[in-house]
């Protein structure tokens, strides 16, 4: 699944080449990907409409608009497969849900293989006003993660993937940073020492910031807008690693379910 490196990356390289122009027509060539409003009012609503910003919130894309007496933004989530691809062909990329075409040239695509992916307009996402903070912002510390695992009996793990709690944490850095911290992702978060609060909440932002600065991470279906691969996935200590050899201490690599989320950890050093 995208996780924020990922959406973070895919809004970095998208802002560029699509801030400004105008959105000649949208295609869904799935139509469960339009969540609302219907296909009708959608389209009357988006025609003609300019790109004023890109951002991110969680796992998100947040596509502002001009007003046109309205404040809504077309809204983009990836869900577990989903990724952009940006050209100038019409020749339709594999496994193409939703296209997006510009008066001014360029198409677009949203690629999704599982179908999960979503697209919204409104000028409001109840989803998106129930998300918690944002790790990479200066108000994440260690007081307020410390805030957040108070008398917690969740598995940090599980709480870590929590998106009303921490927005845009998923199971690959979440696995990341408690290996980096050395911590058991099936501890009880309330039982973490402030010490251990202060390493887990410098290693999440660690482990965030390289996987954007590494263009996120090409695991299974996950592109750049450019159809390059992300290479965080490289500097993977524990994720997606099963069997591999800790760095450490030189063990084995495990797999165990952890709040029904595949979790790979070390062992011997995350006891």
């Amino acid at each position: 699944m995208p996780e924020l490196p990922e959406v973070q990356t895919m809004v970095d390289d998208i802002r560029p080449l699509i801030t400004g122009l105008h959105i000649e027509n949208i295609e869904f060539l799935w139509k469960n990907t339009l969540q609302y409003p219907s296909p009708e009012e959608f389209n009357k609503s988006i025609k003609g409409r300019k790109i004023e910003s890109v951002a991110r919130r969680g796992k998100y894309i947040i596509i502002h608009l001009d007003d046109r007496d309205k404040n809504d933004k077309l809204l983009l989530h990836m869900r577990m497969t989903g990724s952009l691809f940006w050209s100038h062909s019409e020749d339709l990329p594999r496994f193409t849900r939703t296209i997006i075409r510009f008066k001014e040239g360029g198409v677009l695509y949203f690629l999704d293989p599982r179908k999960f992916g979503k697209v919204m307009l409104g000028n409001c996402c109840p989803e998106i006003e129930k998300l918690g903070i944002e790790p990479l912002e200066d108000e994440f510390n260690a007081e307020y993660l410390g805030k957040l695992l108070k008398d917690k009996s969740t598995a940090i793990k599980t709480l870590l993937l929590d998106q009303s709690m921490i927005a845009g944490v998923g199971n690959m850095y979440a696995d990341e940073a408690l290996y980096k911290s050395k911590i058991d992702p099936e501890r009880k978060a309330g039982s973490l020492t402030a010490k251990e609060t202060k390493l887990l909440c410098k290693s999440i932002k660690e482990v965030l910031e390289a996987g954007i600065k590494a263009g996120g991470a090409s695991v299974h279906d996950y592109f750049r807008p450019d159809g390059k691969k992300g290479n965080a996935q490289e500097a993977y200590k524990v994720a997606h690693n099963k069997d591999g050899i800790c760095e450490i201490c030189g063990g084995r690599i495990h797999r165990k379910v952890v709040g029904q989320r595949g979790t790979y950890f070390c062992p011997n050093c995350q006891k």
